[in-house]
């Protein structure tokens, strides 16, 4: 029930509430959509953005943002694409939804980073880090059913109306877990990694130092080292890579016994366990499917290289105000070709922003990427301010959603923005000072 607030405290209570809810709805819609509603599909997709907007109900109400730089590019920008989707809904009536469809990914979530950073905290960060870390071994017996059952199986049951699914080989599915697409799965794995990090640095704790905790520690490394060397995706290695990366950087920019010890023996745990993989079937089937991907797609180095500058190729070809904000994306593809024509190819362009520029032209276009750039460059600055006080939880999440804020497909793919935001939110909030808010 929406109420009025009698002080900040309370406010920032009640939000804390609704970003939590909000990320557990995000790992519960696939459920909803593949196996309990599947006729509702379209709509449960929607089933986070009420909760967003009662967030900036009381967000706006007690006056809780973080006003930076960011903040005020992104009131400038999200002036101009109102102008932009007026002016193209008046031309093109017809595609207004798609229109507004495109305005949700582009800007409905982005102000949850600012409201995130003037209320959350480390604790809630940790308390959603700890949410993940026990659901992680139900949804790894989930994993093991669908890597284990044929591609037709109901348990590896997609949204789509003609039942494909993505192989790693044949017969061998690339699980989805509980998300409707792998890419879901993917970054619910990379999340797991970063939190099993930031757990060896000791940012994440539980209250009792027990053997039972131990004991679901040891059940949590298994489950979760199923789940990330059967992901049949290459993406996951790059994630892993990136947290690793950023984190063992700023040890040797800023290095002190502690960090230096703790990231050498992590560094040896993953090259055993790498080892260990090896010589397992799953590893050659995984390694074949690799092998192929890179005789059709091209190495994963090139391809995340290309999709920094793949984009510039667009501007001689891309018109003035581009096709129209959101008409790159899978809803388009639905609304304006069909549902019989699914699987037909990317609507405009398939990395993110060479489809950022042909939506919106390549002035607009670039504005918006300059404003993903700049949102990673000061979420960098707040996680390395918080490693040199030995604040280690920033900076691991960092190396996980900085890629995904600077050129995932989050104007394209729901769970990837809900992701990107989210943890960008959760950062954000943890890195800064503990008190944000007056108690009055």
């Amino acid at each position: 029930m929406v109420f009025r607030v009698n002080n900040q405290q309370e406010a920032a209570r009640i939000i804390k509430t609704l970003f939590f809810t909000v990320y557990v709805l995000m790992l519960l819609e696939g459920i909803l959509r593949k196996w309990f509603f599947p006729s509702l599909s379209s709509f449960i997709f929607f089933i986070k953005d009420p909760f967003v907007l009662l967030i900036y109900f009381y967000a706006i109400q007690a006056k809780l943002c973080h006003r930076g730089y960011c903040f005020y590019l992104y009131l400038v920008i999200a002036t101009i694409f109102i102008i932009h989707i007026g002016l193209f809904s008046s031309l093109n009536p017809d595609n207004t939804v798609v229109y507004l469809y495109g305005f949700r990914n582009y800007l409905f979530y982005f102000p949850l980073i600012f409201v995130g950073a003037a209320v959350l905290d480390k604790q809630d960060f940790i308390k959603m880090a700890k949410c993940s870390l026990w659901l992680a071994i139900p949804i790894s017996a989930l994993v093991f059913m669908q890597f284990t059952s044929p591609p037709t199986a109901y348990i590896n049951k997609g949204i789509e109306s003609d039942g494909f699914i993505f192989t790693i080989a044949e017969g061998i599915v690339r699980p989805y877990g509980v998300f409707t697409f792998t890419m879901g799965h993917v970054l619910f794995i990379a999340s797991l990694f970063a939190f099993s990090l930031a757990y060896y640095f000791g940012e994440i704790r539980f209250e009792k130092p027990h053997w039972k905790y131990q004991l679901f520690m040891g059940v949590f490394i298994l489950c979760f080292s199923f789940m990330f060397f059967t992901t049949g995706s290459r993406s996951i290695y790059a994630y892993a890579f990136c947290t690793a990366l950023f984190l063992g950087i700023l040890c040797m920019i800023h290095p002190n016994r502690y960090t230096t010890s703790k990231l050498f023996t992590f560094l040896c745990i993953l090259v055993l366990s790498a080892l260990v993989f090896s010589y397992t079937d799953t590893y050659q089937t995984l390694l074949e499917r690799n092998l192929s991907a890179v005789e059709s797609e091209g190495s994963p180095v090139s391809r995340a290289l290309s999709s920094l500058y793949a984009f510039a190729g667009y501007f001689t070809e891309t018109p003035f105000w581009g096709y129209g904000i959101g008409s790159g994306t899978n809803a388009a593809s639905v609304i304006l070709r069909g549902p019989s024509q699914q699987g037909m190819g990317f609507m405009l362009a398939e990395d993110e922003w060479s489809r950022i520029v042909l939506e919106l032209g390549y002035l607009l276009g670039s504005l918006y990427i300059f404003l993903r750039i700049i949102t990673v460059y000061w979420l960098f600055k707040l996680s390395w301010q918080a490693f040199k006080v030995n604040n280690y939880l920033p900076i691991i999440t960092f190396g996980f959603i900085g890629p995904i804020v600077l050129n995932g497909a989050m104007t394209m793919q729901g769970t990837v923005l809900a992701y990107g935001i989210l943890f960008s939110a959760y950062l954000a909030g943890s890195a800064l000072p503990q008190e944000k808010y007056n108690h009055g």
